[in-house]
């Protein structure tokens, strides 16, 4: 197709498939960049592309340059057009975080989240907000996820008298916290032979002693094992927790602690050989 102004000929042709492709990507891009919405705001920059090249396509045609003939009136109203789809879209799906589409549409809503992994982010964003509340709301109340810090609120020195002091007074909650800061069991240098603390608060008949024996196995320690005692178990000491509480006098400890029968044989075959041999030394050395 063929126009003639003064006297020259233009080739006009290209006009009709342009404007098609105008339109087709327009109608393409306008669904897509909305399907991207939640990733990148792409549809806001080809909105400024698109504004641009109208803007500049409407001077060059005001200026009448190269020449008024190379640039249609066809030309810039489907460039006008497309331009005004472009920004009607972008302001559509200003307050749509997710994309105007999705949030008028559950089957393209479900086709973003497959094609974006959208449920999978949300869901580690809504893990990560709940754990950032409760951190605020931690620090809000005065109380601290961490243990030693929270000890710290309450006063109590991270030190293995404080801790002590806890298991003697049976006090639960602080006992707690510091096992959960990874106090040890064991205190080297505090007893002789570095008895344990839960065998320690036995022998001392220490307050909620049940409740206090149930706490320490929750953090790992085994009442029933060998070294429940001393890391060395020593012959003048009962072989296990159970005899501490028995040779203490401990009877809820004891009680407790009656459930594992091998150490309540243990802690009997032991007494036993303390007794005989009490019985041979009050006999004398003649006595065979």
């Amino acid at each position: 197709m063929e126009a003639i102004k003064n006297g020259r000929t233009f080739v006009v042709d290209f006009l009709s498939p342009v404007n098609t492709l105008f339109f087709f990507a327009t109608g393409i891009l306008i669904p897509a960049l909305d399907l991207l919405r939640p990733r990148t705001f792409l549809l806001a920059y080809a909105t400024a592309a698109a504004v641009l090249f109208f803007l500049t396509l409407l001077v060059l045609k005001g200026l009448g340059k190269p020449r008024p003939e190379a640039i249609s009136k066809a030309l810039v109203t489907t460039v006008g057009i497309c331009t005004a789809l472009f920004a009607l879209s972008a302001v559509a799906s200003t307050g749509y975080p997710g994309g105007f589409l999705a949030s008028k549409n559950e089957a393209f809503r479900d086709v973003q989240s497959s094609l974006l992994g959208i449920k999978e982010q949300n869901t580690a964003m809504t893990e990560k907000l709940d754990r950032q509340t409760a951190v605020l709301a931690a620090i809000r109340s005065g109380k601290s996820p961490d243990p030693r810090v929270e000890l710290r609120n309450l006063g109590v020195a991270w030190d293995t008298p404080s801790f002590l002091a806890a298991t003697d007074r049976g006090d639960l909650r602080v006992i707690e916290l510091f096992l959960a800061g990874g106090m040890p069991f064991t205190q080297p240098g505090n007893m002789v032979g570095n008895l344990t603390v839960p065998a320690r608060a036995v022998f001392r008949n220490a307050p909620r002693i049940v409740e206090q024996l149930e706490l320490f196995e929750r953090y790992g320690f085994k009442s029933t094992s060998a070294d429940a005692v001393l890391p060395s178990p020593l012959p003048s000491w009962p072989p296990n927790l159970y005899g501490v509480a028995v040779e203490s006098k401990n009877s809820a400890a004891a009680a407790h602690l009656s459930g594992d029968r091998e150490s309540v044989i243990r802690y009997e075959q032991w007494k036993a050989l303390q007794l005989a041999a009490e019985k041979k030394r009050r006999a004398g050395p003649y006595v065979l």
